[in-house]
């Protein structure tokens, strides 16, 4: 997830062309500027509160972050005490991960075993 925006930049037109045939859709530019490339390679892009994508950013903002799957920390902190628990997903569930991972873009996606791994173990490594 870390580096979901950097595949971005990274991409040579013609996987950014083959990705986009996959999907239907029509890719003009540089897809790390594409709002339809965006929409899963940074967290909340295009919504409030979301992050916009910077390069060489480095708060990780320009990617995908915790945010993606656990919700918005904004609100977590704006919201009362008692209320807390209820603004963050604690255990996010494979239908959330379909909204970016789905068949055609992540064919090879499995939610029991990237759970197993855990997208937490890139962040222990440091």
């Amino acid at each position: 997830h870390a580096k979901a925006f950097e595949a971005l930049v990274k991409a040579t037109p013609e996987q950014v062309a083959k990705a986009a045939e996959k999907l239907g859709i029509t890719v003009e530019g540089k897809a790390s500027e594409n709002p339809s490339c965006l929409m899963c390679h940074v967290t909340g892009h295009g919504q409030e509160g979301g992050y916009t994508a910077e390069k060489g950013k480095k708060d990780m903002t320009d990617s995908v972050t915790c945010e993606a799957c656990h919700g918005a920390g904004s609100l977590h902190m704006k919201a009362k005490k008692e209320d807390k628990a209820k603004t963050i997903v604690g255990k996010p569930v494979e239908a959330h991960c379909l909204n970016c991972h789905t068949k055609i873009m992540s064919p090879e996606f499995n939610f029991e075993e990237y759970v197993k791994k855990g997208v937490h173990e890139s962040f222990k490594k440091k």
